[in-house]
């Protein structure tokens, strides 16, 4: 908020200890602190007749309060008073600690800034301070155009046109740009044949040499083994023996080459194994364990003997001259046999009831006789 000084402002107060005053009106022939306006700071002096105090307060109308926000001096050493019962007076004045005035050598001293609202003798204080600001010092106005290009050309920051700038100048081609790219730099570099670049080409050639690589030329090599400089290997019809090959062990005559991948170069001299007698046959097929009418039935691993069943029909061409006897026959074809015997067991069937007329049913058959049309018939 503003400063503000008013004449006449003179109020009472019953306000006791060191805190803020309480107005109490206007005396008579006087205006009260509300000239001062709310929330304005102005200069004060209170007594009540013994001790005094001069400061600096804020002006409040709800409660038409002044603060004591600063003591300027008071009869309590500079300190604010602490006021006893009764009535002060508080009146607004300007303490001599606040007071500017011309000395008897005609000076003004002034403790801080001066604030000037207009001209001083017909000057402008803050457009001249501004331009004076903007001058260095010692700066002259005697200055010879050599010695300001001097100065000018030694100037980091001037963005002046030297004598090297100019020398730059004429250093650049015609219709030089500064705009190209890396990667249009790099193209018109590589598209330049001795310029010995170093181009994406060539490394991918670097890249697929090997780390330490010279330039080996394979020599030919003629014999058993031959090779030709680009590196073709041959070997000769009927060298490789026994010493050429790389085997895990020493061989015995009659033994034959055998692959093992665990043993060094991969191949074993192995002794050729015996052929089966009837002992080994007897245990491979596990013969004795067999029952008689059983065949031999192969289990996707191995034999085994099993009975034929209804369930696992014996499927194959009867053409003996034996009587087999089977619990069960499937015949999913043609079945021919000179005589058929039938039976029939009542333990195999249910709910047997007798034919009521038989012999009727008897008369109705009509016998015929045939002859075949051919003996396969």
């Amino acid at each position: 908020m503003a400063f503000v000084l008013k004449d006449r402002v003179f109020e009472t107060s019953t306000t006791t200890g060191t805190g803020t005053y309480t107005l109490a009106g206007a005396k008579d022939g006087y205006q009260a602190f509300t000239a001062i306006g709310d929330g304005n700071t102005t200069y004060y002096v209170a007594t009540d007749g013994t001790n005094w105090e001069t400061g600096q307060g804020v002006y409040t109308a709800s409660g038409t309060t002044l603060s004591r926000a600063s003591i300027l001096s008071s009869s309590n050493s500079g300190s604010a008073v602490s006021w006893g019962a009764g009535e002060k007076d508080i009146f607004c004045a300007v303490s001599e600690a606040k007071t500017v005035f011309e000395d008897d050598s005609n000076n003004v001293a002034v403790g801080s800034n001066i604030t000037v609202g207009g001209t001083v003798d017909g000057r402008d204080l803050a457009t001249d301070g501004a331009k004076l600001d903007g001058i260095e010092a010692s700066a002259t106005a005697d200055q010879t155009a050599a010695e300001i290009r001097t100065l000018v050309d030694s100037a980091t920051d001037s963005n002046v046109f030297t004598d090297a700038d100019h020398t730059k100048l004429n250093g650049i081609e015609t219709s030089a740009t500064a705009d190209q790219t890396d990667a249009e730099i790099k193209t018109a570099y590589e598209n330049n044949s001795d310029t010995n670049a170093f181009t994406d080409a060539l490394q991918t050639k670097l890249n697929g040499i090997a780390a330490s690589a010279n330039n080996y030329v394979h020599p030919n090599h003629s014999g058993e083994v031959t090779s030709t400089a680009d590196g073709a290997t041959v070997i000769a019809s009927d060298v490789v023996d026994e010493d050429n090959l790389k085997v895990s062990n020493t061989p015995t005559n009659g033994y034959f080459l055998s692959a093992q991948s665990g043993n060094t170069g991969g191949l074993t001299w192995a002794a050729v194994p015996a052929g089966y007698s009837d002992s080994d046959v007897d245990t491979h097929l596990n013969r004795s364990s067999a029952s008689s009418g059983q065949y031999l039935q192969w289990s996707g691993s191995d034999y085994a003997w099993a009975s034929v069943s209804s369930g696992n029909p014996f499927n194959q061409n009867l053409n003996t001259s034996d009587s087999p006897t089977f619990s069960a026959l499937t015949v999913s074809n043609t079945c021919t046999a000179n005589t058929f015997n039938a039976t029939s067991d009542a333990t195999l069937k249910t709910n047997i009831e007798p034919i009521e007329n038989p012999l009727a049913i008897l008369k109705k058959i009509t016998g015929v006789s045939f002859d075949w049309k051919n003996s396969e018939e």
